[in-house]
């Protein structure tokens, strides 16, 4: 989401998806998120045997996802993962990942759609200008009269340089509003985690939870680790205080 649309303002809520809590726990959430008002929410989680995705065929799941007015992508496990949640959401992903591409649109396609909108309204002003032109050539060369003839080129210099104001004006206005989307997103990816990471920097979370101190780990707890080319799982061995 970051790399397509970093504009994106992204609500992670936590929730227990497999075990006995999960279906309730997965119901409440979808339930807590769609009174918040956000664009589209991703209910998934990754792969795993069907015992383990079952809270997604449960009842409480199902019910949530269906009265749910915010649209709803469903994302859980692999693409050959299937559950009934997946029938009653607005749109199936066979990834997460997939759901993150297909709920926000790329900036760079919005920025050349942009581009062309201008495109278009710069041509469609052009052409404009023209035809009046044309037009007031024809009125002024009927004219017997010299000074009416002075007095319409006049007008048409002045209309000229009406039209050429307002091009520039038209053209600084989209530029500034273009540079100030450009400068959003540089200021977003420079705090974006994966950008740090790229930098040869590591993120160790524990139950998709970043760990910022050595304080919230113990012996034997599991952590991943995201490098810029991948990721690992490890246990913790060992646990070394700086105080």
């Amino acid at each position: 989401i970051s790399r397509r649309f970093p504009l994106a303002e992204i609500v992670i809520c936590p929730t227990v998806v497999q075990g006995g809590e999960a279906c309730e726990d997965i119901a409440s959430s979808v339930k807590f998120l769609d009174t918040l008002g956000v664009d589209v929410i991703i209910v998934g989680r990754g792969g795993g045997s069907m015992e383990d995705l079952w809270a997604f065929n449960t009842m409480p799941v199902i019910q949530a996802v269906y009265d749910c007015n915010t649209p709803i992508i469903s994302a859980v496990g692999h693409e050959t993962d299937f559950t009934l949640c997946d029938f009653v959401a607005d749109l199936r992903a066979p990834t997460p990942s997939a759901a993150a591409e297909l709920a926000v649109p790329d900036i760079n396609s919005e920025l050349q759609i942009a581009d062309g909108f201008y495109s278009s309204l710069l041509s469609l002003f052009k052409h404009k200008i023209e035809t009046e032109e044309i037009n007031l050539d024809r009125i002024v060369n009927r004219s017997p009269l010299s000074d009416v003839n002075e007095a319409f080129k006049a007008r048409q210099e002045k209309l000229e340089l009406l039209c050429d104001n307002l091009m520039l004006r038209f053209k600084a206005m989209i530029d500034d509003k273009e540079n100030a989307l450009k400068r959003e997103a540089d200021m977003l990816n420079a705090v974006n985690p994966l950008s740090v990471i790229s930098r040869g920097f590591t993120l160790t979370s524990k139950d998709n939870k970043t760990v910022s101190s050595v304080k919230s780990l113990s012996v034997n707890d599991t952590v991943c680790t995201r490098f810029s080319d991948g990721k690992i799982t490890a246990t913790v061995c060992e646990v070394i205080s700086n105080e």
